[in-house]
């Protein structure tokens, strides 16, 4: 049985970030926290379905939310350290210590949010999953870790994907044509079918068994 609760926690943007975690009825070793991007929300598709994976996969879910959002705005770089703070407070309020792996999964801003927010917890083991990762998010990407980027992504260009080092714990899922949504423009069947290997990504970065990925998805 899934435990639905909320980590409030009060905003300098006027309102309360209403975190949503979820958890397990029998206790979990394992936490999830999920970092949206900057105008939208962990119910996209994207973040979704990475919420549904970790708990099939017995995990915890924390679900941040930013204050701004709440508050019905739309970023500006003067948000990011306010939402920095309000995230690191609902993952201290989830008592992320209590927890033997943690995984962090980040898209877009939210791959430089959940970057800098390990920072905060130096004695926790905390494996990313970078997805749609922004410019600014590349020096986080390294060692044990995954990565998921479209070719067509307006915000993270080929020259940008080849500042990542060259590591083979560094596992990528590029997707050929895919944009920051990781869709495919005009093609829904296409934009199903990557959603289907990104959710593959996720469960094989949960599991942490170092398989490889499939790039394109078999009905394109």
């Amino acid at each position: 049985m899934l435990i639905f609760s909320k980590i409030n926690v009060l905003s300098s943007f006027g309102r309360e970030a209403n975190n949503l975690l979820v958890t397990h009825d029998s206790a979990s070793e394992r936490l999830v926290a999920l970092f949206p991007g900057a105008n939208n929300t962990c119910e996209s598709p994207l973040l979704y379905y990475a919420r549904e994976v970790a708990l099939q996969a017995g995990c915890d879910v924390l679900s941040v939310e930013y204050g701004y959002s709440r508050a019905g705005l739309a970023f500006a770089g003067e948000m990011f350290a306010p939402s920095l703070e309000e995230s690191v407070e609902a993952l201290r309020l989830c008592r992320l210590e209590k927890y033997s792996r943690v995984s962090f999964i980040g898209k877009s801003l939210g791959t430089l949010i959940a970057g800098e927010a390990a920072k905060r917890f130096p004695g926790a083991d905390i494996k990313f999953l970078f997805l749609t990762p922004v410019p600014s998010s590349i020096p986080y990407i390294k060692g044990d870790c995954t990565v998921i980027y479209g070719t067509a992504d307006r915000h993270f260009s080929e020259a940008d994907a080849a500042r990542i080092p060259d590591d083979p714990r560094i596992k990528r899922l590029v997707l050929p044509g895919a944009g920051h949504s990781l869709e495919k423009e005009g093609d829904c069947a296409a934009s199903l079918g990557i959603l289907g290997l990104v959710c593959e990504a996720y469960e094989t970065f949960l599991r942490g068994d170092g398989r490889k990925f499939q790039s394109e998805p078999s009905n394109t």
